[in-house]
């Protein structure tokens, strides 16, 4: 029945990988909101960015628009971020320009 339909029969060979995946890193949860705070850096599509700064306790975020992602413009706002929610015992980053001074 079905050889009237299809002329051509193709073997997909299966994906075979080289090397195993990295295990997924799982940590343990803060002990307080704003403990230990991830930052990132994003860019919105009429090209400014988007600073993000997540409670890993809470996953709470806060988000400000930056015309650069220079550190004269990105610290002030990490600043009034720490100035609403407090201090934090640890700020992680992806070691961006910004962050690196």
């Amino acid at each position: 029945m079905l050889s009237g339909l299809c002329n051509t029969v193709m073997y997909v060979k299966p994906l075979v990988l080289d090397d195993p995946p990295a295990p997924i890193i799982t940590e343990p949860i803060p002990s307080a909101p704003w403990h230990r705070t991830s930052v990132d850096l994003g860019i919105l599509v009429d090209g400014r960015h988007m600073l993000v700064v997540i409670d890993n306790f809470s996953k709470y975020q806060e988000v400000e628009v930056l015309e650069s992602t220079m550190t004269e413009q990105t610290m002030p706002r990490i600043e009034k971020i720490l100035a609403t929610h407090g201090l934090i015992q640890e700020l992680r980053t992806e070691n961006g320009p910004p962050f690196l001074s």
